[in-house]
C-alpha cells in the first residue's frame, strides 16, 4: 500500500491533536454517539476515555483485508459447514446410543438404522457444501490454499461413501457395534472403514485449516490473541485419539484370551472419548463461526473511517 494512502497508525492516534471522530461511533461502555469528539477527549456519559473506545472497536489493519467478494453468502457457507457437521454427528450419537441401549438381544430395526444413516449423510452433504466457501473467499488468496481447500472439498466425496458403507450397509446388518469378545469379520470390516473415515476426516481438516483461519484473522479479537485459534488442530487430535481405539480393537483380535478383552475395553474407551471430544469440538467451531459472521459481513471500521484531521493531518 502506496505512504499516501496509508491511514494512521494506532499508535499516532494520541499524538494527533486536531484528530476528531467522524461517522458513527459508540462508546465502548455505555454506546454514546462519540461523532465530533476530541480523540483526546472522554465520553460525556460515562468518562471512559475516547482513545479506549478506538483501540476497541477500530482496526488499525482494516484497510489492508481483502474485501469478500460476497460477504453473506460466505457467512452463510461456512455456518452450513459446522451445522451440517454437528447434524452428521448428532445423528450418529443417536444410532449409536439406541445401540448401545439395545445390546445384542434387541437390535435396532434394520430400515430405521438405514433411514437414520441416510440423514447423517445429509449433515455431510451440506458440511461439504459450506465448505466450498473456504476455496476462494476474495482475491489474493494463495494458490496453495486454494488447491488445499478444493482437495479439502473434494475430498467429502470419498468421506460420504465410506460412510455410506458403515451406517447404511453395516450397522444395519450388526446387532451391536460394541463387542463384549472377539469381533466377527463384519466388526473387523467396520473398524477398518472406521480408520478410512478417521483419516479422510482428519485431511479434510487440515486441508481446510489455512483458509479458515484467514477468514478469522479478520477478528481484531484473533489477531490480538484473546481468542482460540486450535480448534481444528483439536478437532484432529480427537480424531487421532478415536482412531488409537480402532487400532486397539483390530490388535485383541491377535491377542487371544485376557489381554484380548483388555485390549477391548480400553479400544472402546478411547474411541467414546475420543468422539466426545470431538463433538465438543464442533460445537465450540460452531461458536466461533457464528460469531465471525457478523465480522465478515461487516467488518470493524479502519481509522480512515472514524477519524478526521485538521491542520492537514492524516492522510489527504
Amino acid at each position: 500500500m502506496d505512504a499516501e494512502h496509508r491511514s494512521p497508525a494506532a499508535g499516532e492516534i494520541g499524538l494527533s491533536l486536531g484528530a476528531r471522530l467522524k461517522g458513527l461511533l459508540s462508546c465502548v461502555r455505555c454506546h454514546y454517539d462519540l461523532r465530533g469528539l476530541s480523540v483526546r477527549g472522554v465520553c460525556p456519559e460515562c468518562g471512559t476515555p475516547i482513545r479506549a473506545t478506538l483501540l476497541a472497536v477500530v482496526d488499525p489493519h482494516a484497510q489492508e483485508l481483502r474485501p469478500l467478494y460476497r460477504p453473506r453468502l460466505t457467512s452463510a457457507g461456512i455456518v452450513l459447514w459446522a451445522v451440517g457437521a454437528l447434524i452428521a454427528v448428532g445423528v450418529i450419537w443417536w444410532v449409536r446410543t439406541v445401540m448401545l441401549l439395545a445390546g445384542n438381544a434387541r437390535a435396532p430395526d434394520p430400515a430405521w438404522i438405514q433411514h437414520t444413516g441416510l440423514i447423517a449423510l445429509g449433515g455431510m452433504v451440506l458440511s461439504g457444501l459450506g465448505a466450498a466457501a473456504l476455496v476462494r473467499p476474495h482475491d489474493r488468496v494463495p494458490a496453495r490454499w486454494q488447491w488445499a481447500a478444493l482437495l479439502g472439498v473434494f475430498l467429502y466425496i470419498p468421506l460420504i461413501a465410506v460412510h455410506w458403507h458403515l451406517l447404511v450397509h453395516l450397522d444395519s446388518r450388526i446387532p451391536s457395534p460394541y463387542p463384549p469378545g472377539r469381533i466377527g469379520s463384519l466388526l473387523l470390516e467396520r473398524t477398518l472403514a472406521r480408520l478410512l473415515a478417521s483419516a479422510l476426516l482428519a485431511a479434510i481438516i487440515v486441508l481446510l485449516r489455512p483458509t479458515a483461519r484467514m477468514l478469522a484473522a479478520r477478528s481484531l479479537v484473533m489477531r490480538l490473541g484473546r481468542a482460540d485459534r486450535q480448534t481444528m488442530f483439536a478437532l484432529v487430535s480427537t480424531i487421532g485419539l478415536w482412531s488409537l481405539g480402532d487400532l486397539l480393537i483390530l490388535l485383541a483380535q491377535f491377542r487371544p484370551g485376557s489381554a484380548e478383552s483388555v485390549l477391548l475395553t480400553f479400544g472402546m474407551m478411547f474411541i467414546a472419548a475420543g468422539s466426545v471430544l470431538f463433538t465438543l469440538g464442533l460445537v465450540w467451531l460452531l461458536v466461533d463461526v457464528v460469531r465471525l459472521c457478523p465480522i465478515l459481513i461487516e467488518p470493524a471500521p479502519a481509522v480512515s473511517d472514524v477519524m478526521e484531521f485538521d491542520d492537514g493531518e492524516g492522510s489527504a
